[in-house]
C-alpha cells in the first residue's frame, strides 16, 4: 500500500483535517496503528506553531489554554470525549459490562466531568509554565508520545469484543510493532530533545501501559474510549515530566 494512502487514512482518522474518509480508512488506521506518532508529529508541529504565535501577543496563561483548545479542536474533541467516558466508567461500581454501559451513556457523570476538568486545567497550566525556548519542541514531543501511548495501550490491553477498539488491540498483538513505534517517536523527537530523546517517549509508553492495566481490571480490556483517555492523560504526563526535567536541569 502506498505510503501516501496510509498517511491520508491516519490523518483523516485522528484529525478533522479536510481529508476524505472511505470504507477502508478505519481498517487501515487499525492495521497501521504503530504509525500513529507520525500524526502526532503533524499535530504537534501545527500546535507548536500556534503556540509560538499566541505567546507573542497574549499573556502566557491565555495563550496556553488557546493552544490547548486548538489541539483539542484539531482532533475533533474525540479523545476528550473518550476521557470523559473513561472517568465515568472507572467510577461506577459493578461488572465490566456495567462499567462499559456507563461509558456509553450520553450523559456525563461526576467521574468524567471531574477527570476532564482536571486534565484541561493541568494541561493548560503546564503549557503556560514551559520555558519559551523549549515550548515548540515540548508540545511536539508530548503530542508524539501521546500517540505512542495509544499504541502501548493497544499492545498491553485485552480485546473487548464488539468494541471500536477491538481491531486496534488485535492488530497490535505483534508486540514488535511497539518497538517500531517507539523508534519512530524517538526519531521525530530527536531534533528537540537531543540526548534526552528517549525519556519523553518512554513516559508515553509507561502511561499507555498503566492505563491498559487499569482498563483490563475495570473493563476486561481496552475500548475506543480508553484510547481517547490514553491520549489526553499521556500528553499531560509528558508535559509534567518535561516541566520537572526543565526545573531540575536549571538547578
Amino acid at each position: 500500500m502506498a505510503a501516501s494512502r496510509i498517511l491520508k487514512d491516519l490523518l483523516s482518522f485522528l484529525t478533522i483535517l479536510p481529508i476524505k474518509m472511505d470504507q477502508d480508512t478505519f481498517v487501515n488506521a487499525a492495521k497501521f496503528m504503530y504509525l500513529f506518532p507520525l500524526v502526532g508529529g503533524v499535530i504537534g508541529v501545527l500546535s507548536g506553531l500556534v503556540a509560538i504565535a499566541l505567546f507573542q501577543c497574549l499573556p502566557g496563561l491565555i495563550a496556553a489554554f488557546l493552544t490547548f483548545s486548538f489541539t483539542l479542536l484539531l482532533t475533533g474533541l474525540h479523545h476528550m470525549d473518550g476521557l470523559l467516558d473513561f472517568g465515568d466508567g472507572i467510577m461506577i461500581y459493578g461488572s465490566a459490562e456495567e462499567k462499559i454501559r456507563a461509558m456509553h451513556d450520553v450523559n456525563t457523570g461526576v467521574g468524567g466531568a471531574t477527570l476532564g476538568l482536571l486534565v484541561i486545567i493541568l494541561t493548560g497550566s503546564c503549557i503556560a509554565y514551559i520555558p519559551s525556548q523549549i515550548l515548540f519542541f515540548s508540545i511536539l514531543s508530548s503530542e508524539v508520545s501521546a500517540k505512542l501511548a495509544m499504541v502501548a495501550a493497544a499492545t498491553f490491553g485485552e480485546v473487548v469484543d464488539k468494541s471500536s477498539g477491538a481491531p486496534f488491540v488485535r492488530a497490535m498483538k505483534r508486540r514488535w510493532f511497539l518497538a517500531v513505534s517507539f523508534v519512530l517517536s524517538a526519531l521525530i523527537c530527536l531534533p528537540s530533545l537531543n540526548f534526552l530523546v528517549l525519556l519523553v517517549p518512554l513516559i508515553g509508553v509507561f502511561a499507555g501501559f498503566i492505563i491498559a492495566w487499569i482498563s483490563n481490571r475495570h473493563f476486561k480490556g481496552v475500548t475506543g474510549d480508553v484510547f481517547g483517555a490514553t491520549n489526553e492523560l499521556a500528553r499531560l504526563a509528558c508535559l509534567i515530566f518535561i516541566l520537572a526535567l526543565a526545573k531540575y536541569l536549571a538547578l
